[in-house]
């Protein structure tokens, strides 16, 4: 950033106001009112002649008139709004146009208030007061805005500690996972729970909302996950025992969907429940058919407590691949506002459900990110994917 130069024995906590006007009257009219209040002036005839005074002047005001030669006001104005430099400085327009459209036109090229001429010097120091005082509320907002951002940050940077270590091959499956929050702090959440010698917990939640109520959801299912049914060889009993402690534990209004399978690696069956998560795909490969695990049903974690969550069992052939995923992924909306949606999904799928987990994940995030082109994620993206070697 260029430095910002001030004048010798300037106090930096007088107001800094910039006067640019070709009219030689209405500058001394401006002048003398401003100074009779005690800012610090520069005075420009236009704004050619002000965009050079600006390379050693930050204002925290500027007041250009409207018609001015080889630089107008206009032109003047978005040249200010496009400099990152000035970008905070208050802009007033002196006009003598007195139209609502000419008004209007002037606004919506970046500035922020206007003085009609004729004008009265007392009306035009109450227009810098004002600014000035929008000004601080803003750099006020910025400061806090800043504080909340650097403290999601570290919010962030815990919650990644919770996710599990890579978990890329194990007794013959192969794994892989991608995890990307829409804010600094996300709700979703996945694991890799090894109950036995025998046995791997996979997980994928999803809590409602975002930043640090949903975060700490997160965490807290973490936790109980970790520590209450680290033994408890049945998905449907571990949701259970969640769902309560969410909702004994958590005053807030967040709930959380969650899918839950145990595999058991020498008989190649996953147990899996449900609480009202997204169906897995599973695609099939003897025949290459990509269908959705059949829905067990159960309502969200932490909506009511006392809930007995539903089992099935499937077994898995040799090549057979999982994906899991959370509905950031099928309700990412193009410039259009398309859904990516699940068949698009089930489409990738089975192109691309005979590749290595992380191929298959690396391949749905690339076509999930050409489909949305240009536009943010509005919602945490989790994929987890596990095949078992052919």
């Amino acid at each position: 950033m260029q430095e910002i130069q001030t004048h010798q024995g300037e106090n930096p906590s007088i107001p800094r106001v910039l006067i640019v006007d070709d009219d030689k009257f209405v500058r001394k009219i401006m002048k003398k009112s401003l100074e009779d209040v005690g800012y610090l002036l520069e005075v420009a005839t236009n704004g050619a002649e002000a965009v050079q005074l600006l390379e050693n002047f930050h204002p925290d005001v500027i007041i250009s008139d409207w018609m001015m030669p080889e630089m107008d006001g206009i032109e003047f104005c978005q040249w200010v709004r496009k400099n990152s430099r000035l970008k905070d400085s208050y802009f007033i327009l002196l006009t003598a146009k007195d139209r609502v459209e000419d008004k209007t036109h002037g606004l919506d090229t970046g500035a922020d208030d206007y003085v009609t001429k004729p004008f009265q010097g007392a009306e035009l120091v109450a227009r810098v007061r004002s600014g000035l005082r929008l000004r601080k509320v803003q750099k006020e907002l910025e400061n806090a805005y800043k504080i909340l951002d650097d403290e999601f940050r570290v919010v962030a940077n815990i919650q990644k500690s919770f996710l599990p270590p890579p978990l890329t091959e194990c007794n013959g499956y192969e794994f892989a996972s991608h995890y990307s929050p829409s804010s600094r702090a996300g709700g979703d959440y996945y694991d890799f729970i090894r109950l036995t010698d025998l046995h791997w917990g996979i997980l994928i939640a999803d809590v409602s909302g975002h930043g640090a109520a949903a975060s700490v959801v997160m965490a807290i299912t973490r936790v109980v996950m970790r520590a209450f049914v680290q033994q408890l060889l049945s998905p449907g009993g571990a949701l259970s025992i969640v769902n309560n402690v969410l909702s004994e534990h958590v005053p807030t209004d967040q709930f959380e969907t969650c899918f839950y399978g145990i595999l058991n690696m020498h008989t190649h069956k996953i147990q899996y429940s449900s609480a009202g998560h997204n169906p897995p795909l599973i695609r099939r490969a003897a025949t290459g058919e990509v269908s959705l695990l059949e829905n067990v049903g159960g309502i969200p974690l932490k909506i009511m407590e006392h809930q007995r969550y539903e089992e099935l069992e499937l077994t898995l052939d040799p090549g057979d691949q999982i994906m899991l995923y959370t509905d950031g992924v099928t309700e990412a909306f193009d410039p259009d506002h398309e859904m990516f949606g699940e068949e698009r999904l089930l489409r990738i799928m089975r192109d691309f459900g005979d590749l290595l987990p992380a191929s298959l994940i690396s391949e749905t995030m690339l076509q999930v990110r050409n489909f949305v082109r240009n536009e943010p994620f509005h919602d945490d993206i989790t994929l987890v994917s596990f095949r078992r070697g052919a």
